[in-house]
């Protein structure tokens, strides 16, 4: 399955994230680590995309506390010459979400489990 495939497989909506960071070293990278749940198996797959070659992101809402935990709320993208995204986090019940806006040159995408 090309990455293409694969990105478009997944459904980006009430994912748990496993982590997620930012390298300013260059060439400048983003990742997020999130799993996705197989009824099959009643358990998670866990997966990794990252952005590599950030021309632009930013970053609105960014809070965190003890009492957070973040989810994916939905993944917006198009793949051209530059791949865009934007990721919209929720950060915990009655939280602010916290939003992801960036432009890449380079994607991957991989399971990280199995």
């Amino acid at each position: 399955m090309s990455q293409v495939e694969l990105l478009e497989s997944i459904h980006f909506h009430d994912l748990p994230v496993d982590g997620f960071g930012f390298s300013p070293e260059y060439p400048t990278s983003f990742r997020l680590d999130f799993a996705t749940y197989v009824d099959e198996r009643k358990d998670y797959d866990h997966w990794r995309i990252e952005f590599d070659h950030i021309e632009r992101m930013t970053v609105d809402g960014f809070t965190v506390d003890d009492q957070s935990g973040f989810e994916v709320f939905s993944f917006n993208y198009s793949i051209g010459a530059r791949f865009e995204g934007r990721f919209v986090l929720l950060t915990g019940s009655g939280r602010p979400e916290l939003t992801i806006t960036f432009t890449s040159k380079n994607y991957r995408i991989a399971r990280l489990n199995g």
